[in-house]
């Protein structure tokens, strides 16, 4: 009995004992058993501050701090107590904050909130301010770390870097809207809102929309800008993400110079524009006849037509590519256009020579009248042809054959302009006028008229008459012409004049060589001369002390390669200074007989006496 209680009490210890162990073993935990979890905040305490695309962005002099909510999900009964080690530091490299302890405690299935320091947002700051931290618990008389992190808090402060370009630079034309352009990059801020690009002077270039930081966009515009110097630098617009207010930046080193002129307009360039119908009523698609002779000095490389607007600017797209027209020469384009009567449509050709960006410039208004022409108008010649490249005269014969006096008569034909000009023509009457010409082509005549019809209303009226050929003389075979024309033998030992050079044949040359007969030497070559054609090579410094007349030639192939040369009667070249001292002298012998015979004849009248 004695044995079964000392057992009993031994048996009894033992369980208490080993629940107590349990117990024991069920409040001790290690470093794997510890369950925290940790959610950062910004705390807004003055200024401006959000959440801009999952970035919390500051305004400057705002003041936040970061807090710190700690939650403990560990399976233990006690409280452990917990650690945030902050650290504040700005991109611009300066440590605000250096590392700083926060403690706390936190029981299972509680949480505790740790405030960290706090900032004023600087400019010493730089672009944005980071948060490093780590969350640490102690177990066992020692810190643990848990985890670690950072938070990054920007400034909201949007930087903008650009290109910005020009075709007007160097120069451009005030007929053709000029190119605005570049590509702007939000380099920091976050985001702005709504950006829109302007031209200090000229105005809203684009509106972007928002742009991301890194981002960049392209931006243009034509502009229609008039004569004179560009000069001007972007504006940026943009809508602060903070606040909502509207920023305008100016970025004046982001600039563009040129300069806009006004194309020359070369009179020395015939442009003209003709039909097949003399007047429409109704809108119509008619074949346009566009027409271009260059007579000026130089080779066209290249050239356009475009139509002009109201304004006097250009289509954006030429309607024509007359290709390349050298000196003398001319060509002719047809185009279908769509033609509404009494609406004056205007157009020019842009004419491009070597080594120059800005084109010469002509123009020509036309207009398909919705009435029937008042002036019909004949035209003649004396023969059955125009001399090649010879004065010709064309006569005109107008009558009004309308029930009304016609005023303000002007009347044009092609390349040869203007061609009558009178204040009045009664109905029945008939005038006759004439114009002179130098042909090498067939001359398509259809002479434009505008004029003002004396009726209840004064009508304005431009109308077309028929047209016209008429043929230039050409010989049977192969031929060319040479004329010296722009002799300047002021000091012959430096003469300078032009050679002007004509197919006037039936056939095509090619592989021209001008050659000086007194010594063989080559002035210039032309490589193609085609029936027609008119070339002119100027010539300077040509030394004819001891000669009295220009002799050249011409030696090249046809287009069937056959060689063949050409020679000319001789010009005569003379000092103007010697002719001045001949006429001189004439005169001073006609002045000197003069005076003798009046002073003879008064001696006989003395005599008388």
């Amino acid at each position: 009995m004695k044995y079964k209680k000392i057992i009993s009490a031994l048996f009894i210890s033992f369980i208490i004992i080993l629940f107590s162990g349990i117990a024991i073993a069920e409040d001790t935990i290690t470093t794997s058993d510890v369950h925290l979890s940790l959610v950062t905040n910004i705390s807004l305490k003055s200024g401006q501050g959000k959440n801009i695309d999952s970035v919390y962005t500051v305004a400057q002099g705002s003041s936040f701090c970061q807090t710190y909510n700690i939650k403990n999900s560990t399976d233990y009964s006690g409280s452990i107590e917990v650690a945030i080690y902050e650290k504040i530091t700005s991109s611009s490299g300066k440590t605000i904050s250096d590392w700083t302890t926060l403690t706390s405690a936190v029981t299972r299935g509680s949480a505790t909130t740790v405030t960290g320091k706090t900032v004023n947002m600087d400019v010493t700051y730089g672009k944005s301010v980071t948060f490093s931290y780590r969350l640490m618990f102690k177990l066992n008389g020692e810190w643990n770390q848990y985890s670690s992190s950072s938070n990054t808090v920007k400034l909201y402060s949007p930087q903008f870097t650009a290109t910005y370009t020009t075709d007007a630079n160097p120069v451009g034309l005030s007929d053709f809207p000029a190119y605005f352009g570049g590509k702007i990059t939000l380099s920091s801020g976050v985001k702005a809102g709504g950006v829109k690009i302007y031209d200090s002077a000229y105005g809203l270039i684009a509106e972007l929309g928002d742009i991301k930081e890194g981002e960049s966009k392209k931006f243009q515009k034509d502009l229609a800008v008039p004569a004179g110097v560009i000069n001007s630098y972007l504006i940026v617009e943009y809508i602060d993400l903070l606040n909502g207010e509207i920023v305008r930046t100016e970025l004046p080193d982001v600039k563009i110079t040129g300069k806009i002129i006004d194309p020359p307009i070369e009179t020395r360039m015939s442009f003209n524009v003709t039909c097949p119908k003399t007047y429409i009523e109704t809108a119509q698609n008619i074949d346009l006849t566009f027409e271009f002779k260059n007579d000026t000095q130089y080779d066209i490389i290249t050239a356009f037509i475009y139509q002009l607007d109201d304004t006097g600017k250009a289509t954006s797209e030429p309607i024509l590519d007359m290709g390349s027209v050298l000196k003398g020469s001319s060509t002719t384009l047809t185009k279908n256009i769509k033609i509404e009567p009494d609406k004056i449509y205007s157009y020019a050709i842009y004419a491009y020579v070597e080594d120059s960006s800005t084109p010469f410039k002509a123009t020509y208004d036309f207009s398909l009248s919705s009435i029937p022409p008042c002036l019909e108008i004949q035209r003649s010649i004396e023969g059955a042809k125009l001399p090649f490249y010879t004065d010709a005269i064309i006569t005109y014969t107008a009558k009004n054959i309308s029930s009304y006096e016609v005023t303000n008569i002007t009347i044009t034909d092609g390349i040869l302009g203007q061609i009558y000009k009178a204040d009045s023509i009664k109905s029945g009457e008939q005038v006759t006028f004439t114009a002179k010409g130098k042909f090498t082509n067939d001359f398509t005549s259809q002479p434009t008229m505008s004029l003002i019809i004396k009726d209840n209303k004064n009508t304005s009226h431009t109308f077309f008459t028929t047209k016209q050929i008429f043929q230039v003389e050409r010989k049977a075979q192969p031929s060319m012409m040479m004329q010296i024309e722009n002799i300047n033998a002021k000091n012959k030992e430096n003469s300078s004049f032009d050679v002007v050079i004509l197919n006037d044949g039936n056939t095509n040359f090619i592989d021209l060589e001008l050659i000086d007969t007194r010594n063989g030497a080559l002035l210039g070559n032309i490589s193609l001369l085609n029936i027609g054609d008119k070339q002119i090579i100027s010539l300077a410094s040509q030394n004819y002390k001891n000669d009295s007349e220009i002799k050249l030639m011409v030696k090249c192939k046809t287009d069937t390669y056959q060689e063949t040369e050409f020679t000319f009667d001789p010009v005569h070249i003379s000092n103007p200074l010697i002719k001045i001292i001949i006429i001189s002298a004439a005169l001073l012998v006609v002045i000197g007989s003069a005076v003798f015979l009046t002073i003879k004849k008064r001696k006989r009248i003395y005599s008388i006496k």
